[in-house]
């Protein structure tokens, strides 16, 4: 598994991010104009041109299919996985020959627990009530990387995934009693947290920046 981030401000030039915009696909600039914050169109717009860079050689020969949950892959390369996440000021796509799972999360002042009982048990909301936003965003990145892993989304069944956190350690990592062999990976970066699940971790995390980006586009 390869692993391209993108740190980026959160708020483009308006003529660099009309550059990348026009790079998108039809369908990818129609929904740019549904994004009211400015910070969300320009993460959104990063993470395509991301992985138009990570996958350069391979869209170019297939088309982008979806599977009934929403999840894209390439229809002419189905043994080539990829996923792509955005956040509030990163972009980040995994590739891998296995299937894989990817969020990126920039960690919130605060997250209210109340909702929340379908993705966390009542034992992680009980370590999590006891803890700040960040380690909700590490429990939950990894909640969301699983999902994603699989295929599935939000219409997964949460309880199956168990996020185990060492305190000795301070590591968070899940457990699937069902899916013993998916491996997960976090990386914490400033306000950031990264999280990978796979069958395989990655073996290498590789920083673009948006300027790269920009030239690669254009």
């Amino acid at each position: 598994m390869e692993v391209f981030l993108c740190y980026h401000p959160e708020i483009l030039s308006e003529s660099a991010l009309h550059t990348l915009e026009g790079t998108l696909s039809p369908s990818d600039q129609q929904r740019t104009l549904s994004f009211i914050k400015e910070s969300v169109r320009t993460s959104f717009v990063l993470s395509r041109c991301l992985r138009n860079f990570a996958l350069k050689g391979v869209l170019q020969d297939s088309e982008l299919g979806k599977n009934k949950y929403g999840k894209p892959f390439l229809l002419d390369h189905p043994t080539l996985h990829f996923n792509v996440s955005h956040s509030r000021g990163i972009a980040g796509i995994a590739v891998s020959d296995q299937k894989c799972g990817l969020d990126v999360e920039m960690v919130r002042e605060s997250y209210i627990l109340q909702g929340f009982e379908r993705i966390f048990s009542e034992e992680e909301r009980e370590i999590l009530s006891r803890s700040d936003a960040l380690m909700t965003t590490r429990f939950w990145t990894l909640k969301e990387a699983w999902a994603k892993c699989l295929g599935t989304g939000l219409s997964s069944s949460f309880s199956q995934c168990q996020i185990n956190y060492d305190p000795l350690t301070d590591h968070c990592g899940v457990v699937d009693r069902e899916r013993p062999s998916l491996k997960s990976h976090q990386i914490l970066n400033g306000d950031f947290v990264i999280a990978t699940v796979g069958l395989v971790v990655p073996k290498s995390v590789r920083i673009v920046t948006w300027k790269e980006l920009l030239n690669f586009c254009v």
